[in-house]
């Protein structure tokens, strides 16, 4: 998944000033990561849900937060995929590949 240059350059040129977050689309819980991992790897594991109890962070960290494009969005900007699809073709890109080319 190729950063949107277009986005970018068209963003540049304008004086719409201050930060952006440039994610892809979508959202998912660390449990629904690892799941989408090892399904698109075709790896069968049993996965179970963790609480936050289980693994405490060293800092208060909220219980949702996502980033959310609305700037991007706002200006016509967000043309980004399913955050699916970059998995999908980070996993194939890998050296070596996670998984076939064919997903």
């Amino acid at each position: 998944m190729q950063i949107k240059v277009e986005s970018i350059v068209a963003l540049s040129r304008c004086d719409a000033y201050g930060l952006y977050h440039a994610t892809t689309e979508g959202s998912c819980s660390w449990y629904e990561f690892a799941r989408e991992i090892f399904s698109t790897a075709d790896i069968d594991v049993k996965l179970e849900v963790a609480s936050p109890t289980e693994f405490p962070a060293k800092v208060p960290r909220p219980r949702y937060s996502v980033l959310e494009n609305r700037r991007l969005k706002n200006r016509a900007l967000d043309l980004f995929e399913p955050w699916q699809a970059g998995l999908r073709e980070y996993l194939c890109e890998a050296e070596p590949p996670l998984v076939p080319h064919s997903v």
